[in-house]
């Protein structure tokens, strides 16, 4: 959904009805932003090396 509780739609009324913590979604958010930045710097990098423009 994106890295704050108000960055999507059921955002506010997940966070807003106690269902998370801010810690807590900030924790999730990160730890899935990981495999996330892995995948367009590895894949985005080795399509970049073929298109040429690296």
């Amino acid at each position: 959904m994106g890295l704050t509780q108000y960055s999507g739609g059921p955002g506010p009324a997940l966070f807003g009805s106690g269902y998370n913590s801010t810690g807590r979604w900030w924790g999730v958010s990160f730890l899935c932003s990981i495999p996330s930045l892995l995948i367009w710097f590895v894949v985005g990098g080795a399509w970049f090396k073929v298109i040429g423009w690296w």
